[in-house]
Order: C-alpha cells, then structure tokens, then sequence
C-alpha cells in the first residue's frame, strides 16, 4: 500500500479528513493517507510565504511518503505549480496539484474524481515531477495556465503536450517527461517578489514606472507583448523604460500575449529594438512561469550579466527556446 500526504490550503484538519473518506472512501483502497493542513485561505490570497510552507511540508516528508497531492484553489494553482517545480530539483517521487471547480460536498462535484486520479498518479511514481491534474489532463506544472472559469477542463499546456490522458487507462506520453538524472533531490526555497508585469496595450504610457525603475522598487521586469515578442519601436517612454532598465542593471523578460508559439525578437524590427537594448525574448514560456522564475533567479542573486543564460537555461523543463509553430502545437489526442 503506498504512503501518500495530501497537502490542503484550505479547510480545517476535522473537517478535510471526515470529507476525505466520507465522500471518497475509493482512497482507503488506493493508499494509506496523511492529511497535512497547512492554511486556510482562498487560494486568491496566496503569497510567497505560503509556496515556502508548501515546499516545506513535502520537504519533511519527502522520505516519510511515496508520494504528494496538494489540494489548492484554481485561481492561483499554476503559480504555486511553477514555484514548487523550481523549489524541487531532481524529483523521484510525484507531487500532484488538483482542486476542483464545484465544492466536494456538491452532488455534480469535480472534486471526486480529481482527488482520486490525483491519489492514483501519486501513488503510481510514474510521474516523478510536479504536475497539475484536472479532469482528464496530466500537465506539466510549470507549464499550464487556467483556460476557463467554468469549465470541469479548467487548465491546459498550449505550449507543451500533456504529460499523460486519463480515462480507462493512464496514458503516459513518456518522451515528454523530464529525464530522471539519477541524482539526488536538491530543496532550494526563496521567491524575491520585487517583479514588475506590464500586459502592453496600444498607446500605453510607460512614463510612470521609469521613475519606480530608477529607484529601483522592482528588480526584474516580465513584459507581455504582442506576437513573437513585438513592441512600439518609435514609442519614447518604451525606449527610455528599456534605456533606464540596462543602465540600473535590471533584467527585462518579454513573453507573448498569444498563449501559443515562441517569443521571437531577431524575427522583427519592434522585437529587435527591445533585443539591441537588453531586454530578453521568453520563448515558450508562459508568463505566470516567468513572473515565477524571475522571482527565483532575483532571489538567487543571479548577476545582471547572466541573467538571459540562466532564465533560459530550463530549470526543470518550463521553457524551450525557437521552437517551431508545428513542433509547438504537437498534442495527445483528447
């Protein structure tokens, strides 16, 4: 019988456990289960506190259980997704998030079926990484994004395949797993929350945040642009943003407004401006990843002159750089 901890950030001990097996007694069938209740809260309110008490918690059990499922709200889940697969180097064993859209207690309830395939793939160490299952789709954490507010299919990975379908089966696409390097799990925590995100919009006055990057309140700047990467080349208070960012020796990300495809600045003028004044084109990476990653890379005090090496460098396979539109849009039949 595997030994599984389910992690909850909201509900009481009490009253998450009498749910549990009330509810879902099928999990007495699947492993022998610890409910670890860690806080309270509309997963909304999460902070970078609570993805280190997360971190920590796997951490002390990481030898203790065969396995991980974290139950957490939906509307912040890709972010601790991305988080905890940037905290957990060298993963042997899987660590799950799942949640719902309709309450467990709710008779067209998704949370049943969640937490039961969540548990079964927990228990199944044919995952070793930190993943998001809902409904059907096994995703690659640190590569998914919440695509819709009401639908039981909540989340998916425009840019990388699922990481497994499940239906009658449980089927693994094993070539899109990361490769298990044999060594041993590396806990790294600390997340510098002084990240300034800008979504570009036409005519949008960056004037206002010049001043904030010169006294330097951020530290690092992720930028949704339009298309492969592309921003007004003849916009002044653009060009003077960047010129304020590499003189202050803070690092610039740009990522896309389009949820498919690569970040491209060589491919036009408008991202080749941004490229000749420092600032770095995100590829595939999804912008709540990079909002994340950039918090790490800060917190690591990685210097300015290798700040483009090391964000795309994968820390544990959120990003591909250049690939192409076809290679971008391979999927597992649904």
């Amino acid at each position: 019988m595997h030994n599984l901890l389910p992690i909850t950030v909201k509900r009481s001990r009490a009253d998450l456990a009498r749910d549990l097996y009330t509810n879902v007694p099928e999990l007495r069938a699947l492993a022998d289960i610890d409910v670890a209740v860690l806080m309270n809260k509309d997963s909304s309110s999460m902070r970078v506190s609570d993805w280190k008490e997360i971190g920590d918690a796997i951490r002390r059990g990481y030898n203790k259980y065969d396995g991980f499922v974290v139950v957490h709200g939906t509307d912040t889940m890709v972010f601790t997704a991305a988080a905890l697969s940037f905290m957990f180097k060298g993963l042997s064993k899987p660590v799950v998030l799942t949640g719902s859209q309709r309450p467990l207690v709710e008779i067209r309830s998704d949370a049943r079926r969640n937490l039961i395939n969540s548990v079964d793939l927990a228990a199944s160490g044919a995952i070793c990484e930190v993943v998001i299952f809902f409904d059907s789709a096994v995703l690659r954490g640190n590569r998914a994004i919440k695509a819709s507010i009401e639908e039981f299919a909540a989340f998916d990975s425009p840019n990388w395949p699922w990481l497994a379908k499940v239906g009658m089966e449980i089927t693994i696409q094993r070539r899109f797993l990361l490769a298990r390097r044999g060594c041993s799990m590396k806990y790294s925590h600390g997340f510098d929350p002084g990240v300034l995100f800008l979504k570009y919009f036409p005519s949008m006055d960056l004037a206002p945040f010049i001043d904030a990057l010169a006294s330097h309140l951020f530290r690092g700047v992720v930028i949704e642009a339009y298309g492969a990467g592309n921003l007004p080349s003849d916009d002044g208070s653009y060009l003077e943003f960047l010129r304020v960012a590499q003189d202050k020796k803070i690092p610039v990300v740009i990522v896309s407004q389009a949820k498919q495809g690569s970040v491209r600045l060589d491919l036009y003028e408008t991202g080749a401006v941004s490229l000749k004044r420092g600032a770095i084109g995100g590829c595939d990476i999804t912008s709540e990843a990079a909002i994340v990653k950039m918090m790490k890379l800060l917190h690591d005090r990685v210097p300015y002159r290798g700040f483009k090496k090391a964000f795309l460098t994968p820390i544990s396979g959120e990003i591909s750089c250049y690939i192409s539109a076809s290679s971008s849009r391979r999927r597992p039949p649904r």
